[in-house]
C-alpha cells in the first residue's frame, strides 16, 4: 500500500511539472504567436494524423507477435486476438496510471487463455528490457548522426539541472551509507530467522510467484523464431519513429524538416516521455526545443510537437475502447479459454 501512494506522489508531481510545462510553453509566447498556433492547428492537413494513427496501431500488432514469441516457450499458445486485445487495452492502462497496464494485459491473457499471471509478468520484464536495449540503439543512433544538435540540446535544456540533482546527491552521500547498513541489517535478521521463515507457508507462495517470474524472463533464450523476434523489437520502434516523421506533412512549416530534425525531436520527445507521465506537457516543449535548433520558429514547434503527442493518444485511445468492447464480445462463447489455439508468430 505505501508503495502505491509513493508512486501515486510521483505521478501526480510530473504530471503537475507537465501541467506547468503546458503553462508556461504557452505563457512565453507573444499574443502573435498564441494565435499562430491556433491558426496552425486549424489548417492542419489532419489527414496525415489519421496515417500516424493507423502506424501506432500496426506498431501494437508488431508488439503482439512478439510477445507470443515470448510466452510460446513456456508451453503456452494464446490466441492471437486475445493478446493483441490485451496489449491494446494496457496501452489505455498506462494513461491511467503507470505500470498499470503490464498487470492488466497479463491478467486479462490469464483470464481467457489461462496462462500464470507470473509467467506473464516475467515475459513482461523481457520485453521491457528488449524495448531498453532498442531505445539505446536508437539514441546511440541518433547521436551518431545528429551529435552537435542533440548535444547542443542536452546542454540548453538538461545539463544545468542534472549537475543540481548530482550535486544534490553528492551532498547526501550519508544516505548511501545508511541505505548499505540498513541492507546489511536486514540480511542479518533474515539469516537469523531463517529456519521458521522458511517453514511459512506464504514464504513459499512469494518464492513459486518468484520463480515463474524468472521462467517468463527467462523465456527469451527459447523462443523458436529469435530472427523474428529481433525483427519486431526494431520494427515497433522504427514504426514510433514513422509516426512522428508522417506528421511533418500535417504543415507546409514543418514539411521541410529532415530526417536528421526529426532524429533531435524523436530523441527529445523519447526522454519526455520517459520523465513526464505520457508525455504530458513535456513533450511538446521538449519537441520544440529541439526543432528550434533547425530555425523552426518556437510557436510551430509546439504546434508539431502537440500533433505528433495528440496522434501516440489517439491511437492508444482508440485502440484501448475498440479492444474494451471487443473482447466480452469475441469471447461471448469462449467456455473453454484456449480450446483452439491461434498460433501467431510473424
Amino acid at each position: 500500500m505505501k508503495d502505491k501512494i509513493i508512486q501515486g506522489v510521483k505521478f501526480l508531481i510530473f504530471l503537475g511539472l507537465g501541467v506547468f510545462l503546458v503553462w508556461y510553453s504557452i505563457n512565453n509566447l507573444t499574443p502573435q504567436q498564441r494565435t499562430d498556433v491556433l491558426d496552425a492547428l486549424k489548417r492542419a492537413d489532419y489527414g496525415w494524423l489519421i496515417v500516424s494513427i493507423v502506424i501506432g496501431c500496426i506498431a501494437q500488432v508488431s508488439r503482439t507477435i512478439r510477445w507470443q514469441q515470448l510466452i510460446q516457450p513456456m508451453g503456452y499458445r494464446p490466441r492471437f486476438k486475445n493478446t493483441l486485445l490485451a496489449v491494446m487495452i494496457s496501452y489505455g492502462a498506462n494513461m491511467l496510471f503507470p505500470r498499470l497496464g503490464e498487470v492488466s494485459r497479463c491478467t486479462i491473457v490469464n483470464r481467457y487463455e489461462k496462462v500464470p499471471v507470473q509467467l506473464l509478468l516475467g515475459t513482461v520484464i523481457t520485453e521491457r528490457i528488449l524495448d531498453l536495449v532498442a531505445l539505446v540503439l536508437i539514441l546511440f543512433l541518433g547521436f551518431l548522426i545528429e551529435v552537435d544538435k542533440i548535444a547542443q540540446f542536452f546542454n540548453d535544456n538538461l545539463a544545468s539541472k542534472l549537475e543540481e540533482k548530482l550535486s544534490g546527491f553528492a551532498s547526501s552521500w550519508y544516505l548511501a551509507i545508511i541505505a548499505i547498513a540498513a541492507l546489511a541489517s536486514a540480511i542479518a535478521i533474515f539469516m537469523m530467522l531463517r529456519k521458521v521463515i522458511l517453514k511459512l507457508r506464504f514464504y513459499h507462495k512469494v518464492r513459486n510467484a518468484a520463480l515463474g517470474l524468472l521462467d517468463g524472463i527467462k523465456s527469451i533464450k527459447d523462443v523458436e523464431k529469435p530472427f523474428v523476434l529481433i525483427f519486431h523489437s526494431i520494427f515497433i520502434w522504427v514504426s514510433y519513429y514513422l509516426m512522428m516523421y508522417i506528421c511533418i506533412f500535417c504543415l507546409p512549416e514543418t514539411s521541410h524538416l529532415s530526417h536528421g530534425a526529426i532524429i533531435t525531436a524523436f530523441v527529445a520527445g523519447a526522454l519526455a516521455m520517459i520523465i513526464f507521465p505520457g508525455g504530458l506537457g513535456g513533450y511538446p516543449a521538449f519537441v520544440a526545443a529541439a526543432l528550434l535548433l533547425y530555425d523552426l520558429p518556437k510557436e510551430m514547434g509546439l504546434v508539431f510537437g502537440t500533433l505528433v503527442w495528440a496522434s501516440q493518444q489517439a491511437s492508444i485511445v482508440v485502440g484501448s475502447v475498440t479492444a474494451l468492447i471487443l473482447l466480452p464480445i469475441l469471447n461471448r462463447d469462449n467456455g473453454t479459454p484456449n480450446a483452439e489455439p491461434e498460433v501467431h508468430t510473424g
